[in-house]
């Protein structure tokens, strides 16, 4: 499944990068932190899956949003959003977004709807004699 990150915090959009390269299901396409440079890699890399920070600057969330829902080639929209989240959902829904998210603290909140297993802890082999 291929994920395009649009976040504005540059340290959660970098924690749930390095979480979710490592789950072999997903491939990262790409990071963006503002609406211009998410529209352009929506068109250009085509993803299966986009993770929007509700929070852009200037209410660019609720922009890239419905840019989105005019593009030809239609992403699964997941939205992060800060609480309350209620106020969130109902604008959401009405702009195609399939789940709405706040506190998203690391990629494991995420599978559910991404439809991915988190990768199993490794264990140290144990050696027989």
């Amino acid at each position: 499944m291929k994920v395009l990150l649009v976040m504005a915090t540059r340290s959660i959009r970098a924690r749930l990068a390095r979480e979710l390269v490592v789950l072999p299901q997903l491939v990262l396409l790409g990071l963006a932190d503002d609406l211009r440079q998410a529209l352009d890699l929506a068109i250009r890399l085509e993803p299966d899956v986009i993770i929007v920070d509700f929070a852009l600057p200037d209410e660019a969330g609720v922009d890239l949003l419905l840019a989105l829902a005019r593009l030809p080639v239609r992403s699964r929209l997941l939205v992060v959003a800060p609480p309350p989240l209620a106020s969130y959902e109902h604008a959401s829904s009405i702009l195609g977004v399939e789940a709405c998210f706040s506190h998203v603290r690391s990629a494991q909140d995420l599978p559910a709807f991404l439809c991915v297993t988190p990768p199993e802890p490794s264990s140290p082999s144990l050696e027989t004699s």
